[in-house]
């Protein structure tokens, strides 16, 4: 499996403008619905939010990394939300964020869990890709981008 397997054009949002996380969330929440009918977007919209609570999944550099578990899913699944303009989000260097990739797994699947948030972390490190998401300007484009520089395996 590829971390680009991960992402569907229908979980990609270019240019979103938003308030706060909780919209974040809920955005992300009704994409996964879209592609994975079993899924509630209000049991994720809790379960990201429940976790965001314990402690800001901004990692810093303008990214965050909301996580949750599913009991109702098979296959982990990533949505990308690119925003218009950066929110705050109590990241890890005080920044706002402007990329949110949103990743939801399997209750049982924890060391797939931390092998996909370690991959996805080593990609938004890079400067290159980070500089690349935020150029994109259509669903598409962040779409294909994913598809071309989210390679590693897991």
């Amino acid at each position: 499996m590829q971390l680009a397997d991960l992402f569907a054009i229908e979980r990609c949002r270019s240019q979103v403008s938003v308030a706060c996380n909780k919209a974040i969330f809920r955005l992300a929440s009704q994409l996964f619905a879209i592609t994975d009918p079993s899924v509630e977007q209000e049991m994720i919209y809790d379960g990201l939010y429940s976790r965001e609570r314990l402690g800001s999944t901004g990692i810093g550099f303008g990214v965050a990394i909301p996580h949750t578990r599913l009991k109702t899913i098979v296959n982990p699944l990533i949505s990308l939300i690119q925003l218009e303009n950066p929110i705050a989000f109590d990241a890890l260097d005080g920044k706002p964020i402007d990329l949110c990739f949103t990743l939801i797994v399997p209750d049982e699947a924890n060391k797939l869990h931390t092998e996909i948030l370690a991959k996805l972390a080593k990609q938004l490190n890079c400067t290159t890709v980070r500089a690349a998401l935020r150029q994109c300007q259509t669903d598409q484009a962040l779409f294909n981008y994913t598809q071309q520089a989210m390679d590693l395996s897991l």
